[in-house]
């Protein structure tokens, strides 16, 4: 998607959406990743990126040898043009947005596989020179910002709704009114800031429950039930039990 094309009349930025609801910015974007309305932001410059594979992470495998072996198996490069919307997946990287400390080198760089991307292109490997060329592009990465964080317009409804949910979970908060489900659901977000979201949704939902019952023991003590059915946060893989 283009940078100027219908961004304006298909989605709001983030910024938008604190002056029209009058809302603080933790509680729209707490109530995106509890009603799992995807956040977007547009790339601002193009980029080219060679992705290396996780058993190649390691400063001691850059030897001429080595990278010679890396190149002939054909590294990935992947192309990221100037106005591409992307979304941002993970749940802390919304909490740096918050803090103004978001950056795009994170969003790209962040791999499930353990494997990561240079900050720039390196030619193929070349049979006649016997080594690689000096081909290198240098990649740029621009800040993200409140007003560079996006959410479609047809995404509001659902949006709204966890707001107003959250409203009055807060008017009622004193006389302990949050409901289990939404208690739950508040410290998964809180652990999620520490994971790999990535790999999250292909955990056993057990792991997961244990991993929670560690962070509050009491409000997690109970079979979960429907928690993970329920919650809206993480799509976790079929076949994965319980409930």
């Amino acid at each position: 998607m283009e940078y100027t094309t219908n961004l304006l009349h298909e989605y709001k930025t983030v910024d938008d959406l604190i002056g029209m609801s009058g809302k603080h910015p933790s509680d729209i974007l707490l109530a995106a990743i509890l009603s799992g309305t995807p956040v977007y932001f547009v790339n601002r410059s193009h980029k080219v990126l060679t992705y290396v594979p996780m058993e190649y992470n390691s400063i001691k495998f850059f030897s001429l040898k080595m990278l010679k072996k890396i190149l002939r198996m054909g590294l990935v490069t992947e192309s990221i043009d100037k106005g591409q919307l992307l979304e941002i997946k993970v749940t802390r990287f919304l909490d740096y947005l918050l803090k103004g400390i978001l950056n795009e080198r994170e969003l790209f760089f962040i791999r499930s596989d353990g494997g990561y991307y240079l900050e720039g292109k390196i030619a193929v490997f070349s049979p006649k020179l016997g080594f690689w060329s000096s081909n290198f592009v240098l990649n740029k990465f621009n800040d993200i910002t409140l007003n560079h964080a996006y959410i479609k317009v047809t995404d509001l409804p659902q949006l709204g709704e966890q707001l107003n949910s959250l409203s009055k979970s807060e008017d009622t908060q004193e006389e302990g009114k949050l409901n289990k489900q939404q208690q739950r659901e508040l410290v998964f977000v809180r652990w999620l800031q520490g994971q790999n979201e990535e790999a999250v949704p292909l955990m056993k939902k057990e792991d997961v429950w244990s991993e929670l019952q560690k962070l509050d023991h009491a409000l997690f003590s109970v079979e979960p039930k429907n928690f993970f059915r329920d919650q809206k946060i993480v799509t976790f893989k079929s076949g994965r039990k319980p409930n």
